[in-house]
C-alpha cells in the first residue's frame, strides 16, 4: 500500500500482484461489513483473510524477489517498514482473552524492544 505504488516503472509481475491484492482486500473489507465487531471474518488461514495473505506475498516477492532469481524492483528504501502480528499464540474461537498469552506477547515485545536498543547503542 506504500512501497509498491512508489515504483515508477512496475513490473507485469508486481501490476498483477497490486492487482490481486487490491481485489483480495475488497472482498476482506465487504466481509468485514457483513458481520459484528467481535465476529471474524473467516480464520487467517480460510478466505477471504488467506486469498490478502497470499496477495500480499505475492506483492512482496515482486518488490523484492522470491530467491529463484528475480531481481528486485528499485525503490525508495526509506518506504519500506514491515508489519508483524505480533500475538503469541491464540485461538480465533475463544470467547475471552488469554492472560498468559498476553504475558507471553509483552515477554516477546520487550525482548525485541531491548534487542533493537541494544542494537542501536541505547537501553529501554
Amino acid at each position: 500500500e506504500v512501497l509498491a505504488p512508489s515504483c515508477r516503472h512496475p513490473s507485469p509481475c508486481l501490476q498483477q500482484a497490486l492487482s490481486q491484492y487490491h481485489t483480495a482486500t475488497k472482498q476482506v473489507m465487504k466481509a468485514m461489513k457483513r458481520c459484528a465487531p467481535e465476529q471474524r471474518i473467516s480464520s487467517m488461514y480460510h478466505p477471504p483473510r488467506i486469498t490478502r495473505y497470499n496477495a500480499m506475498r505475492q506483492v512482496f516477492e515482486a518488490l523484492h524477489g522470491n530467491g529463484n532469481g528475480l531481481a528486485a524492483l528499485c525503490f525508495d528504501p526509506s518506504l519500506a517498514f514491515s508489519v508483524v502480528n505480533v500475538s503469541y499464540d491464540y485461538d480465533d474461537n475463544a470467547d475471552e482473552c488469554d492472560l498468559n498469552e498476553l504475558q507471553t506477547t509483552s515477554k516477546i515485545l520487550l525482548h525485541v524492544c531491548k534487542s533493537c536498543a541494544a542494537a542501536a547503542g541505547s537501553t529501554v
